[in-house]
């Protein structure tokens, strides 16, 4: 029954897996919410200087236009030109009536960008929208004037009628701005990462202080076992050594029977001892691999639990082929002798238990209480057991298991409440 402090360990780690994902999620609300807004600025601050910049372009083309200048094609071409601002005009049917732009053309048709905005940046006031195209980023905007726009209708689309009340577009190329998001981006995911690492270390130091008692009284009551262990091999060896010295024939009836009851009981020590002994010190019981008799050691170690059987009046049979597996004997052994006493321990007076051997499979049968269903699936952990009623620290089919696996041997439980169990190993 040794405890051990990977379980305190897998309890911080639970502990600590829920209290991480719960953060995460508060964490994961604030920085989008962070995210958005920090987000709003950056397209906000771009859209002010592409607002800028069509204003400039506006009054420079307006000073132009006063001065008389009559080709408003050419007009636009000197001025963005003379400025270094590539822009295009769009209609209202997103037909691009002209552009200096290297993205779009004259002849273009751009409704689809119109219609949807990877960036969705829309002003209230004014039809201003941010669409991405490709790599690219641009304004749309509608902040020219009607002056402007009359000459656009008058110039460059003349099938266009009310062009000048907000019927088109003038398109500037915002640069940068995908540029800043995915920085935005990367200091964002950086300072979650921080924030999560922080959240962690402290979550973690402040279980594993809580926890610290537990943990030392964990680490006490593992030495109290082990030294217990030991303690108990001396005299427990004096008894069954006295046990097996005495002889039956040379007592009188009356004690006979108080004989064979401190034998049992001393078998029955015997039998917690070397679960003890396997549980906290495996090493001592590891043994080399031999190929195993395994009829002869059923053989025997049914003579050792037959007066167990025979006290509560079961019914024992056993049905031995001849069979062999390369294993440890005493670690088949303990495999053996945990289910002959599960066997023994949950079947009622008067039952049955059968034990067949054939060349590859094990199986015990009993008529006992049976299992839950639902304790079916953890009756080979540690301290599980399926019936409270009957003593035991829960530890013999975890031992079972263990050893089971180590030599790749299939174990199986079938088992119905009220009519029986049946542990089927195969190999």
């Amino acid at each position: 029954m040794l405890l051990r402090l990977t379980d305190g360990k897998k309890t911080i780690l639970n502990i600590l897996s829920l209290y991480l994902i719960t953060s995460c999620v508060l964490l994961g609300i604030f920085f989008y919410s962070w995210y958005q807004k920090e987000k709003e600025v950056i397209i906000d601050d771009k859209i002010l200087e592409l607002r800028e910049l069509s204003h400039s372009f506006i009054t420079h083309l307006y000073d132009h236009l006063k001065e008389g200048e009559q080709d408003f094609l050419k007009l636009l071409e000197e001025t963005s030109l003379e400025l270094q601002i590539p822009f295009g005009i769009a209609n209202a049917r997103g037909n691009v009536l002209f552009s200096t732009l290297e993205r779009f053309k004259k002849g273009d048709n751009i409704q689809e960008f119109i219609s949807y905005q990877d960036i969705e940046k829309k002003h209230r006031a004014h039809n201003d929208k941010i669409i991405k195209v490709e790599n690219d980023t641009f304004l749309l905007t509608q902040r020219a004037g009607g002056r402007f726009w009359r000459f656009v209708r008058t110039q460059l689309d003349e099938e266009s009628g009310d062009f000048y009340k907000g019927g088109g577009y003038l398109i500037f190329k915002a640069g940068g701005i995908m540029d800043s998001l995915l920085a935005l981006w990367i200091k964002m995911a950086f300072w979650f990462f921080c924030a999560v690492m922080g959240i962690l270390a402290v979550a973690y130091f402040l279980v594993k202080l809580s926890l610290k008692p537990l943990s030392e009284k964990i680490t006490s009551l593992n030495a109290f076992i082990k030294d217990s262990t030991h303690e108990i091999n001396t005299p427990l060896s004096v008894i069954l050594m006295s046990v097996e010295r005495i002889k039956e024939e040379k007592l009188e009836p009356q004690d006979l029977q108080k004989f064979k009851r401190i034998k049992m009981a001393a078998k029955t020590l015997s039998q917690i001892y070397e679960d003890l002994v396997y549980y906290n010190f495996p090493h001592l019981m590891e043994g080399k691999n031999e190929k195993i008799d395994l009829k002869q050691l059923l053989s025997e170690r049914v003579d050792y639990f037959m007066p167990f059987y025979q006290q509560k009046n079961i019914d024992f049979s056993a049905n031995l082929q001849e069979s062999s597996i390369v294993a440890s004997r005493t670690k088949i052994a303990r495999v053996v002798d945990n289910l002959l006493d599960n066997a023994f321990k949950y079947t009622n007076v008067g039952g049955k238990v059968h034990l067949n051997l054939t060349k590859n499979t094990l199986s015990v049968i009993d008529n006992g209480c049976g299992i839950k269903k639902e304790d079916q699936k953890r009756i080979f952990e540690r301290y599980v057991r399926s019936n409270e009623e009957q003593g035991g620290f829960g530890i013999g089919l975890s031992i079972v298991k263990k050893i089971c696996n180590a030599y790749k041997i299939e174990i199986t439980c079938k088992s119905e409440v009220g009519k029986g169990s049946e542990f089927i190993l195969k190999w």
